[in-house]
Parts: C-alpha cells; sequence; structure tokens
C-alpha cells in the first residue's frame, strides 16, 4: 500500500507569516501584529518562512488522498496490527499529513459543510491515527505527542489565518489599527473557524478528558486544578489563538508602570480619539478577551488576558 511505503508530505499554502518578537514594533502599519505603546525600542521584522508555505508540484492532490485514504480506511483498520514498525510509523505520518492538508481549509475561508468529505469521514480517521500514535511501536507519548503534533499545526494555521485576513481584508484603516485588527480576527476565529474546527476534532475530547495527566496540556507553571473536569479541544483552541495571536500583540503593557490593565485603557482612550475606536470594537474585544479568561490556566499568560479584559471593561 501507498500509505505503508511512500511518505506523503503535507500540502503547503503559498504564504509567508510575519512574526515578530512581542511587542517590538509600532504600530503604525508598518506591522501587522504588533502593538506597540513604547515605539522607542524598535527592532527589524524577523521574516519565518512557514512551514505550510509553498506549494510542491510533485504533492498529490490533499483531496484525492483523502479519499483513497477512506478507502482503504477499512482494510487499513483491520490490518494494521500486522504492520512492522516502520511501516506503522510512515501510514500514522502520511494520515496525520492528510488529514492536516484537508482541515487546514478551514483556516482558509472554507466553511465545514465545503469541505470534501463528511464530518464523519474526518472523525473516523482522526480515531484511526490516535490509535496508532498511541501505538507502542510508534511512541511511547501517547496523547502527549497528539497533542503536542496538534497544537503545531493550530498555531501555524492560526498564523496562515491571520496572515491571509490582513493581506486581503478591504479596509486598510481597520487592518492598521491594532485594536480593530484583533476584532476583525476574532470575530472571523470565533465565528467562523473555531466551532467547525472543533466537530471535526472531537474525537479528541474524549481522549483528553480521559488523560488529564497530559502534560502538553499546560505550560510549565500552570495549574493542573482545572484539567480533569473542564479541559477539551474547545479549550486548547482557544489556548492556541491567545498564545499565537492575542499575547504578541499585547506584550508591551506587561512593563508599563501604570500595570497592565491602567496602561491599557489609557491606550484604547487615545484611540478612539485618534483612530476612531468604536464601542463595537470595544464589545468584540471584551468578547475575545472575555471568553479567552474561561481557560483558567493559572499561569502567566492567562494573568495578561485578565488584566487586559480589566482594561477593555474600565474603558467601556
Amino acid at each position: 500500500s501507498k500509505f505503508l511505503h511512500s511518505s506523503y508530505g503535507r500540502h503547503k499554502s503559498p504564504s509567508q507569516f510575519i512574526h515578530t518578537n512581542a511587542g517590538q514594533l509600532v504600530d503604525s502599519g508598518t506591522s501587522v501584529y504588533s502593538l506597540n505603546v513604547n515605539p522607542s525600542g524598535v527592532n527589524p521584522n524577523t521574516i519565518v518562512e512557514d512551514p505550510l508555505s509553498g506549494t510542491d508540484p510533485a504533492s498529490p492532490n490533499p483531496v484525492s488522498m483523502l479519499h483513497d485514504l477512506l478507502r482503504n480506511l477499512p482494510s487499513l483498520e483491520a490490518n494494521y496490527k500486522h504492520f512492522n514498525s516502520q511501516e506503522l510509523t510512515t501510514l500514522t505520518n502520511n494520515i496525520w499529513n492528510i488529514f492536516c492538508s484537508n482541515v487546514a481549509e478551514l483556516f482558509r475561508t472554507q466553511r465545514i459543510w465545503k469541505l470534501r468529505a463528511k464530518i464523519e469521514n474526518f472523525n473516523e480517521v482522526l480515531e484511526f491515527y490516535c490509535i496508532l500514535k498511541t501505538d507502542p511501536r510508534v511512541t511511547h507519548s501517547g496523547m502527549n505527542r497528539i497533542i503536542s503534533d496538534l497544537k503545531e499545526f493550530l498555531v501555524s494555521s492560526l498564523y496562515d489565518l491571520e496572515n491571509q485576513i490582513v493581506f486581503n481584508y478591504s479596509n486598510e484603516d481597520t487592518i492598521n489599527n491594532a485594536l480593530k485588527r484583533l476584532g476583525v480576527i476574532w470575530r472571523i476565529f470565533y465565528q467562523e473557524v473555531y466551532y467547525d474546527l472543533a466537530a471535526v476534532l472531537l474525537p479528541l475530547d474524549q481522549s483528553i478528558r480521559e488523560d488529564g495527566n497530559s502534560t502538553v496540556l499546560k505550560s510549565g507553571n500552570e495549574s493542573r486544578t482545572h484539567i480533569n473536569g473542564n479541559y477539551s479541544i474547545g479549550f486548547l483552541l482557544l489556548m492556541c489563538f491567545r498564545d499565537s495571536i492575542v499575547l504578541p500583540c499585547y506584550e508591551n503593557f506587561v512593563n508599563s508602570n501604570d500595570g497592565i490593565s491602567k496602561s491599557f485603557q489609557l491606550y484604547i482612550f487615545n484611540q478612539e480619539e485618534e483612530s476612531n475606536v468604536t464601542e463595537t470594537d470595544k464589545l468584540t474585544l471584551l468578547q475575545c478577551f472575555g471568553i479567552l479568561s474561561t481557560i483558567q490556566s493559572n499561569d502567566r499568560n492567562q494573568r495578561i488576558i485578565e488584566e487586559l479584559l480589566a482594561g477593555i471593561r474600565m474603558s467601556i
């Protein structure tokens, strides 16, 4: 079988993302990512190649590969226990790359009903991937490795989403203002991507809940008290959005002498006068920070979100 003996690389989209050190760039349209209240220490942009960027003409069509996989899935499920370690590893990697290549379309303005397979098909593929990935012949890391791979995929796809919005949005004034820009990215993520992605990743929900000791779900100093009862794919999606999209923009407020919430409030007042930030913009950010605050990870990142939430509340 081609799934056992040839490696299928993840389909790559023709995009690049600009990732900067947190809080290093002036919020002037020069950068589309950083919100800076202290522009004196501007550093050059760091251009980082997106691991999903660039097109490989030799790469098979991801939709065709998915349909081939679905046709072969019953046979693979029935016989995988007889495969050797190398075959299992190749199969596992191929399934994950095929899955990601197709699901990544959800981050590219495609809704779930426009994907070229049913939700239950994606669920079946993901369930089989989890079975293979937790097989000791493939890895001894179990769910930790699955969650780690998923987080890597989500972060890369979120950069892709942000990149598309920034460079394709019709209103430059909105995109060049950090508060309005985050509002746009949040609305698209939460209204269009979040629930579609949660449906596709549903099989992982029960696996995460059953594996409450997963160390990948938290940062080094994060509380574990909430994991067994509340952790889900939804929390993981929100955490990735928080850490990769929101926090890099707002890191500079951490070092403010006025404190995060107060300096953020003052920044909002300033933007109301200079850039026509509206009540609607502020309410969108209130929803964003409010929902992100439900993660309750009790770590530094979460404390920053709670301070930002307090700041936006004070501005309303």
